[in-house]
């Protein structure tokens, strides 16, 4: 029903995309230093995932399909497996501040997902290696976007002015 609705409004998963891209570091940022909060929304990032790839569908599953596609913005299937990626991997490294801990997470995660819709075909899905590599480039975005932020907010964070007690001292008076 979902993969429906963005078939056939298929803007949606670029729209999402983009919104991930441009306020994903914002929530890194603000998350940086409020690890449980960051956790937090990190499991709640895995539920659309969890959603959208391991409940059956009711169908027949298919044979696994191995291509290796370079993903198009026309492409929706995969703009979507992309955009599904990007929220939790930028989480989790706002949570945990292991980019490389995270993407190989990711990547694993990808591969699992594919290998339980091969060995259980009661789930109706069937396995593509091109949503491993798009999976796998939606974590790298999330890891990105949220390393960058979090240095910059580093880089902020060690520029602003030290506050003295000489200066606060006679303002308390």
């Amino acid at each position: 029903m979902l993969m429906q609705v963005i078939l056939t409004h298929s803007w949606l998963p670029m729209a999402a995309l983009t919104a991930f891209v441009a306020l994903g570091p914002v929530a890194a940022r603000r998350l940086a230093g409020r690890p449980r909060a960051a956790w937090t929304a990190f499991g709640v990032a895995l539920v659309p995932v969890a959603f959208l790839t391991l409940v059956p569908t009711g169908g027949d599953a298919e044979a696994c399909v191995v291509t290796w596609q370079l993903p198009t913005p026309g492409n929706v299937e995969m703009v979507s497996n992309i955009a599904l990626f990007v929220p939790p991997a930028l989480l989790a490294v706002a949570a945990s501040r292991r980019p490389w801990l995270v993407l190989a997470g990711g990547v694993l995660g990808s591969v699992t997902i594919e290998l339980l819709q091969t060995l259980l075909p009661a789930l109706g899905r069937s396995c593509d290696t091109n949503d491993v590599l798009a999976n796998t480039i939606g974590a790298a975005i999330g890891v990105a976007l949220a390393t960058l932020a979090l240095r910059r907010a580093r880089r902020t964070t060690a520029t602003e002015p030290q506050r003295s007690s000489e200066v606060e001292a006679p303002l308390s008076r």
